[in-house]
């Protein structure tokens, strides 16, 4: 990717500058940028979140566009530091929220026989489990579901089952 000519940079800073005054202005500079934002935000976050996050982005820079400066720097580094400060306060909510739904644990079926099995078939009683599983943190994980499965071998692939056997073994055609 490549930077825009020095051209757009002056222009972009003269639409914010404008966007002060007119704030149709701004339109110019969203239009400019969301793409190459949004493209930013989902391959950090996925395509759901990341329309929201884009939304909070352009809404942030718009109530902030009067503080710009363009001696510090030119309108789309701006645009990307504010996405990544609310992908890391996005990232630290959901953490946050995952950790609530583990506390709270699987409530216990009040239900009759045709809402429990709907409930497991919808897999609503997975929730807290999942959520326990998210909040883990990555140091942790072994990969297998369970914090008391065996670390994972010199070659890093994780033996999840008592099935497998670290070293592999090898057909006797490949053992040589």
């Amino acid at each position: 990717m490549t930077a825009p000519p020095e051209t757009d940079r002056a222009d972009d800073a003269a639409l914010l500058a404008a966007s002060v005054r007119d704030s149709d202005s701004f339109t110019a500079v969203y239009d400019r940028y969301f793409a190459d934002v949004h493209r930013y935000v989902a391959g950090r976050l996925g395509t759901q979140a990341a329309d929201d996050v884009v939304a909070e982005t352009f809404l942030t820079a718009f109530r902030r566009r009067a503080a710009f400066d363009p001696a510090r720097g030119t309108v789309r580094p701006w645009l990307f530091g504010i996405a990544t400060n609310l992908i890391a306060q996005h990232r630290r909510t959901e953490t946050r929220r995952y950790r609530a739904l583990a506390r709270l644990g699987a409530e216990p079926p009040t239900d009759g026989h045709e809402d429990r099995v709907l409930n497991v078939v919808a897999s609503d009683d997975m929730q807290p489990r999942l959520a326990r599983a998210l909040a883990l943190p990555a140091s942790s994980s072994t990969g297998c579901g369970s914090r008391n499965a065996p670390p994972a071998p010199p070659g890093g692939v994780p033996s999840c089952g008592a099935a497998s056997a670290w070293p592999p073994r090898l057909p006797p055609s490949r053992a040589l």
